[in-house]
């Protein structure tokens, strides 16, 4: 892998592809770590986002109806 491809890893460059991602995490040791993202009672954050946007509620608009095309 070439210095140029491990900067655009390290500055979380999306236009790596996935592959040299993994390759990036086995090459440092990493890789076992990657089934941890995948269990939900370890992902505080995801949980604390998900939270957030079922709190989130569409508001009543104060607009009226228009009469304009009524026939």
């Amino acid at each position: 892998m070439s210095a140029f491809t491990w900067q655009k890893i390290e500055k979380g460059d999306t236009s790596v592809a996935m592959g040299t991602w993994l390759s990036a995490l086995e090459q440092t040791g990493l890789l076992g770590h990657l089934e941890q993202l995948s269990e939900l009672e370890r992902d505080s954050l995801g949980q604390a986002l998900r939270q957030r946007q079922l709190r989130a509620r569409g508001r009543r608009g104060n607009a009226r109806p228009s009469n304009d095309y009524d026939f």
